[in-house]
């Protein structure tokens, strides 16, 4: 369940705490050596602006120069092309070398600008913080869904003149952290907002590389229509987009020379930096404040992760937490012991690469155990203290998450308590628990097995369907030992199918190289396809005896030889379960078409970059991008028919509008291999919800009857 709305500390509390700080912490000081090299930094990372703009000046001074050459005076026709081409290439290059200047960026999280007059003490407990480090107050404090807490500034003239400084708070590491931990990540921000020479050149370098770091790899509106205008039937639209792709490409490259300048200044400089921040950081709140936070911190990418999981299947339901912060501190609390004592083995082997920005956590907690610094503020009362209607405050900015990830989807969408959502989504890693434990860990999203919906009438002899159900239990038994190694063969030939099937794609588009033939590709096909032949004879008996188990079992959910309480509302819920699998099942040729197709599109895709003018690889990622699209507008159609079988905000909705909700546009490649990607996972996560409650309630009755466990 989700954690109650966290009080505020009283006036009297926050006149404690804020005296609290009070003391005074020892400043540790950087070495000349480290202040030269920061020195040497910031004036190589100044000179690289300084060098793109050169770049341009010395291009667009060689068009001139060659505009008003001699060749301008030749009238022969070879001539004129080594005079008309280069004008036209070193214009393309200024254009697209100033382009990521002015395209449009892509939408960036948004986030909420916090006052002062809403949260008094926050902002008193953050100017305390700032003086005590001996830092620029920041001028703005935002609160985000992010699990981090830094200073941002605004501008590059900000970062040089120590103004315009953002203070990020995120709200789910706010959740997990004490006031020492919180104040100790504080401090470690305003390290890197000091006032002092040496931050103000960090400032610029970090500025200043993040600069180049986003020209040289962000997509902008600009890339997206061109690739849109590459992919489409226009011959000669093709080649025009896809020349000035090449063309983009080319200016990337420049860019992209100037980001690996960049990176080779600033990332040994990054690694010095937070260490120096940790220190000074250590001096108020000790080693194992800021080594706790650290850790803390690497816990909560695991639990955001499992939110981005809730968050995404929740939506196919069009459903989402109000208070995001919420889930995630709910998540937080879901990981054991075993999993905490993983994290840390895995922080023992992390490396920092040579051009990493920040050095490994255990690393940094390393250096902070062996300076062994007290500090003197130990408070361990939770950090949501600090804010004012902390729960309110978290629901804002979970719908400014959701309105820059959804955009006008989010008016379509049903906003739960979270409570509620974490109570579906148990329900459901139950229905999983229980499907898990009925088919002794043996189903596949491939071998589609059900209750037929027809035989699921209550019986006239109940005796009779008992006895039949202990038959069934029998045959499964029986069949049990050969179960899991058929599905390991099975799963095996599947996976060699589809990879015969991408390396066929990939020698069709063009794509020759060591192991990438067609012999290979049939060889594995076949290969493939004889493992699942043989697999499927082995798995036929066990999955007879589960269906014969299931349907005999669901017949008995309303028998008073039974006593369910609420048996008919279970069996009138059980009926549209297995409708539901049935349309389903109806469709596994379908289904079977999209995994085929949409993993030779995903090799066509990966194996891409660079050859999309290559008329081969065009012509077969236009064929192979037809046959995704049509094998999910077949599959859109034919489940339109089959009810959706759990609730939905919009009432009655069919299992295409949840699975697929809108089909792709014909010609947009991307979102059809994204799109085709989706509805797999979509399907493969309902028809397991769906077979697992019916497998919950089968347990449920062979429970009430005294049958044992199987397996």
């Amino acid at each position: 369940m989700a954690a109650a709305s966290p009080r505020q500390a009283p006036a009297a509390e926050a006149e404690a705490l804020l005296r609290a700080l009070d003391g005074q912490a020892r400043r540790p000081r950087i070495s000349a050596c480290y202040g030269l090299g920061l020195l040497a930094a910031g004036v190589a990372m100044l000179m690289l602006p300084l060098a793109y703009l050169g770049l341009i000046a010395a291009i667009a001074w060689g068009l001139y120069r060659h505009a008003t050459g001699e060749a301008v005076a030749l009238g022969d026709r070879a001539s004129l092309f080594f005079y008309v081409v280069p004008l036209v290439f070193g214009v393309a290059m200024i254009v697209f070398l100033v382009k990521p200047l002015l395209a449009p960026r892509a939408r960036r999280r948004r986030t909420r600008a916090l006052k002062p007059q809403d949260q008094p003490l926050l902002f008193d407990y953050v100017r305390k913080v700032c003086r005590l480090m001996g830092a620029i107050e920041p001028g703005r404090i935002e609160a985000s869904c992010d699990t981090g807490i830094h200073m941002e500034a605004g501008s590059l003239r900000g970062a040089m003149i120590g103004r315009d400084l953002t203070l990020r708070i995120g709200l789910p590491l706010v959740y997990e952290l004490d006031l020492r931990q919180f104040t100790g990540c504080l401090a470690h921000a305003f390290s890197h907002g000091g006032r002092g020479v040496g931050m103000r050149l960090w400032a610029v370098i970090r500025r200043i590389d993040g600069f180049f770091t986003r020209l040289a790899r962000e997509r902008d509106d600009w890339d997206e229509a061109l690739a849109r205008r590459a992919a489409g039937r226009n011959i000669l639209a093709r080649w025009a987009a896809g020349f000035t792709m090449r063309l983009v490409a080319i200016s990337r490259g420049a860019l992209w020379v100037f980001m690996k300048a960049g990176n080779l200044v600033s990332s040994f400089l990054s690694r010095q930096m937070t260490y120096d921040a940790d220190r000074k950081a250590a001096a108020v709140v000790g080693a194992n404040g800021v080594g706790g936070g650290v850790f803390i911190a690497q816990l909560l990418d695991i639990a955001w992760r499992k939110t981005l999981d809730d968050v995404a299947q929740a939506r196919e339901e069009r459903r989402v937490a109000d208070d995001l912060p919420a889930l995630v501190h709910a998540n937080f609390g879901l990981i054991g012991d075993g999993m905490r004592g993983h994290v840390r083995e895995s922080m023992a082997s992390q490396r920092a690469g040579a051009l990493g920005m920040a050095p490994a956590p255990w690393s940094r907690i390393r250096r902070l155990e062996a300076e062994n610094e007290k500090g003197f503020f130990f408070d361990d009362r939770p950090a949501t203290l600090l804010f004012r209607d902390f729960g309110p405050l978290c629901r804002d900015v979970s719908m400014d998450y959701y309105a820059a990830a959804m955009g006008p989807a989010l008016a379509q969408t049903a906003v739960i308590p979270t409570a509620e959502l974490i109570e579906r989504r148990d329900s459901v890693s139950g229905s999983f628990d229980a499907l898990k434990q009925y088919c002794l860990g043996c189903y596949l999203f491939t071998r589609l097995i059900g209750p037929d919906p027809e035989k699921l009438a209550e019986p006239a002899d109940p005796e009779a369907a008992d006895a039949d159900l202990r038959r069934a239990r029998g045959y499964l038994e029986a069949a049990a030992g050969a179960i899991r190694p058929a599905v390991k063969l099975y799963v095996k030939g599947c996976q060699q199918t589809l990879q015969g099937y991408a390396i066929e794609q990939l020698v069709e588009a063009g794509i020759h190289s060591r192991g990438v033939s067609k012999e290979t590709a049939h060889g594995l096909v076949d290969s493939g396809n004889s493992m699942k032949r043989e697999a499927e004879v082995q798995m036929a008996p066990f999955e007879d005896a589960l269906a014969r188990r299931m349907t005999a079992a669901l017949r008995l959910l309303e028998s008073p030889r039974v006593g369910l309480e609420n048996g008919h509302r279970l069996a009138r819920q059980a009926a549209r379960l297995a409708m539901a699998i049935e349309g389903m099942r109806n469709c596994a040729d379908l289904v079977d078409d999209l995994i085929r197709c949409h993993q030779g599109l995903r090799a066509l895709v990966t194996n891409m970059k660079g050859r999309e003018q290559d008329d081969a690889m065009a012509a077969r990622v236009r064929l192979v991008r037809g046959e995704v699209y049509r094998s999910i507008d077949a599959l859109f159609m034919r489940l339109k028919s089959t009810p959706y079988p759990f609730e939905h905000p919009n009432g009655q909705v069919s299992i295409s509008h949840v699975a697929i909700d809108v089909p792709p546009a014909r010609e947009d490649l991307v979102a059809i291999h994204e799109k085709g990607q989706a509805t797999l996972e979509a399907l493969d996560r309902l028809y397991g919800r769906a077979l697992g409650a019916l497998a919950a309630m089968a347990l449920d009755v062979e429970t009430a009857l005294g049958l044992p466990p199987i397996g």
